[in-house]
């Protein structure tokens, strides 16, 4: 069901900027998203990502957006069901593939709460997190994944290509793994433009339907 609400808060957190809303969403998990769109000032519609439960829930502020506080968005979601087994495990690897997109820190500070061992692999240092992650880099990736026994992943769909080598060593390791893939969303998922659309094993998945977090294995490489 589509909303209203407004921009209430605009923060940083390292080299994200944050947006918070006036409209409550309960029960949002890590990897769901909202599609939102701002009819004043967007010509397309844009998923938002949950990235941080302070006094408030913050979504990811799109670069590409001159939002600010004050103005009015309609929104629709939660959709998909974000991650789902990252709870059972104890020693969690994230992985982001590009720049980070704030997909993965729920995950991060809800794990390190619940007293999980995390390790993030990112290129970019500018990232803020809990004192207990430890940063790792790709070079060190295999030995990671013989200490940590779930991964979680994070890629825009663009870079899948580039990101299939490495990609294959995690789901050739046996780990149990899901991955985030940022998709480009048109529509609200009522049309069939496929333009959101993820090749799995069983076809092609539209992620403004079904979200777009993924068990590995269930990728078309």
């Amino acid at each position: 069901m589509k909303q209203k609400t407004e921009i209430s808060i605009i923060r940083n957190l390292g080299d994200l900027q944050l947006i918070s809303l006036k409209k409550k969403i309960p029960q949002i998990k890590p990897g769901q998203f909202l599609i939102a769109f701002n009819p004043e000032k967007d010509d397309h519609l844009i998923p938002i990502y949950f990235t941080l439960q302070l006094e408030e829930l913050y979504f990811v502020k799109p670069k590409n957006t001159n939002w600010e506080i004050g103005d009015q968005l309609i929104i629709k979601g939660p959709i998909g069901s974000g991650f789902s087994n990252y709870s059972n495990y104890l020693n969690l690897l994230c992985v982001s593939l590009d720049q980070p997109h704030g997909g993965l820190n729920p995950v991060i500070d809800n794990s390190v709460n619940m007293g999980k061992n995390v390790a993030y692999m990112v290129e970019d240092t500018n990232v803020v997190l809990p004192n207990s992650v430890e940063i790792v880099f790709p070079g060190i990736l295999d030995e990671n994944m013989l200490w940590a026994d779930f991964v979680l992943i994070e890629v825009e769909r663009d870079h899948l290509e580039q990101s299939k080598e490495i990609l294959k060593r995690i789901l050739n390791s046996g780990i149990p793994a899901e991955i985030l893939i940022y998709c480009p969303i048109l529509c609200s998922g009522d049309s069939h433009c496929m333009v959101c659309s993820v090749k799995t094993k069983k076809g092609w998945i539209k992620t403004c339907q079904h979200g777009t977090v993924f068990n590995l294995n269930e990728l078309e490489f």
